[in-house]
C-alpha cells in the first residue's frame, strides 16, 4: 500500500497546498468527525490542511479539516443522502466524500445537483490510492464517466 507522504511528493507543481494542520485544529476536529475519517486522510492534513490544483484533467479542491464537518452539514449530505457520508472537497463538477457505511469505508464522488444515492461512484477504499487516481487520471468506469 502506498503511503500518503509518498503521494504528496507526487502532486504536480500546479497543486497549491494549504498550511499543515495545527495542533489546536486537530484537537477540535478529533472530538467530532475525525473518528470516522481514515488515518491516511488525517495524516494528509498534518502535511497540508487541504489544498487545490489541476491534476491532469480535473481541478481538485480539498477542504481544510476544520471545514469538513461544517460543510457536510450545510450541504445536507448526511440528512438527504446518507448519515455515513462525510464530504471533504470538490472537483470541477462533483463532490468527493468518504462513506463509512461498513468497517472499511470507501471514497466516493457524486455530481453537484440532486442528491441521489444511485449517483455515488466508488473510487477506492484508501485516501492515498484515491489521490493517486486523481494524479494519474485513472478511475473506475462509473467514476470516470462522471469526472472525465
Amino acid at each position: 500500500m502506498i503511503e500518503i507522504e509518498d503521494v504528496v511528493k507526487k502532486l504536480p507543481s500546479s497543486w497549491i497546498p494549504s498550511p499543515a494542520l495545527t495542533t489546536v485544529t486537530e484537537n477540535v476536529i478529533s472530538n467530532r468527525t475525525s473518528k470516522d475519517l481514515p488515518h491516511d486522510f488525517l495524516k494528509f492534513h498534518e502535511l497540508s490542511d487541504g489544498g487545490e490544483g489541476k491534476l491532469k484533467d480535473i481541478y481538485l479542491t480539498l477542504w481544510p479539516l476544520a471545514d469538513v464537518e461544517k460543510l457536510t452539514k450545510e450541504y445536507g449530505f448526511q440528512e438527504h443522502m446518507k448519515p455515513t457520508l462525510i464530504a471533504v472537497g470538490t472537483t470541477d463538477d462533483a463532490f468527493l466524500a468518504f462513506d463509512f457505511t461498513d468497517n472499511l469505508g470507501k471514497w466516493v464522488v457524486f455530481p453537484f445537483g440532486d442528491f441521489d444515492l444511485e449517483e455515488l461512484c466508488e473510487i477506492s477504499t484508501s485516501f492515498a490510492d484515491t489521490l493517486v487516481r486523481f494524479i494519474d487520471n485513472r478511475f473506475p468506469k462509473k467514476a470516470a464517466d462522471l469526472l472525465l
